[in-house]
């Protein structure tokens, strides 16, 4: 949708809906006024996204593969031998392409394939594999070790997935949503390591030490393991002790109020309200002039009975 937006003697504004990469925007430019419709389209894929398109496509500038494009799905071998999927296009002119490389969030590249514009990287991209995305079988080397085969090398292992176990129950929304969006599991995103008993340094270690190319596989572990126990929770009864029970048991039971006035033996009346207890002491120390009156809480009370049985003789 193209809109004339204003117009001067060497310039028009021109207001439009384009695709910008990944997102339909409405984008506010200005040209000379004798432009055609082609020209502009062309000139605003070339200077106001920073990169030639070819519909939902990226000029590739990786050496070797000038004069072809970028497109999302495409599988890309990097300086490292490692095999990442470009998983969109995105309206950056400096870092344009988001390929997932393992990690929790998807990272950003150069159009000439590079992880940072001047410096050279182990994720720079080297030769194009396919342009499909991988198999659950071709993603990987088989010579990439998995997370869990690393913890258990490490016998890091059962105490990863306590310590995340721990904090995802302690924190269920969070587990919820890690586990509706799938998010990726890897050390250092599911708990904080200085609240660990094997401690900071500990995790540090491992985490600074794991292979490059890690296959992060822990997801459906963990939250097996999550589910599994949160099952449990609801299914087990939780039991309290007797002092427990009879705590609640007096929380739940009336206070009762005794009104007692010096000089005299027994008990005014017997309140359960304190308010209505304090009222009536009021009106009592009017009437019984100089002597105190007081209220007095019931803690317990305790009643004895007198049982009389029959008694029987066998008298011949």
């Amino acid at each position: 949708m193209l809109d004339r937006n204003w117009e001067t003697d060497d310039k028009v504004g021109w207001d439009f809906v384009a695709f910008t990469g990944n997102k339909w925007d409405i984008v506010n430019y200005t040209f000379k006024p004798n432009i055609s419709l082609n020209d502009f389209v062309e000139k605003f894929k070339k200077t106001w996204l920073g990169a030639k398109m070819n519909d939902k496509k990226l000029e590739c500038l990786v050496e070797g593969y000038e004069g072809t494009y970028f497109e999302v799905g495409q599988v890309w071998e990097t300086r490292s031998g490692t095999k990442i999927i470009l998983k969109n296009i995105i309206d950056d002119k400096d870092y344009p392409l988001s390929f997932d490389v393992g990690y929790r969030d998807l990272e950003e590249f150069t159009l000439k394939g590079t992880f940072y514009e001047d410096i050279e990287h182990r994720f720079d991209l080297i030769k194009l594999i396919s342009t499909e995305a991988p198999t659950e079988t071709t993603s990987y080397d088989h010579n990439q070790k998995t997370l869990s085969e690393y913890l258990k090398e490490n016998n890091a292992y059962e105490s990863f997935v306590e310590n995340s176990v721990e904090c995802f129950l302690s924190n269920k929304d969070d587990y919820h949503k890690t586990k509706l969006e799938n998010d990726v599991i890897y050390l250092g995103n599911t708990f904080n390591w200085r609240d660990t008993k094997q401690g900071f340094d500990y995790w540090c270690n491992l985490h600074n030490n794991q292979p490059y190319d890690l296959i992060f596989d822990m997801n459906e572990i963990i939250f097996a393991e999550v589910d599994k126990r949160i099952t449990k929770q609801k299914v087990v009864p939780e039991f309290i002790t007797d002092e427990e029970f009879s705590k609640m048991l007096e929380a739940k039971s009336p206070k009762k109020y005794m009104i007692f006035v010096e000089g005299k033996d027994a008990p005014e009346k017997v309140h359960t309200n304190l308010e209505k207890a304090e009222t009536e002491a009021k009106r009592l120390a009017t009437i019984e002039v100089g002597a105190k009156v007081s209220i007095v809480e019931v803690i317990k009370e305790f009643k004895s009975e007198v049982v009389i049985n029959e008694v029987k003789n066998n008298l011949g």
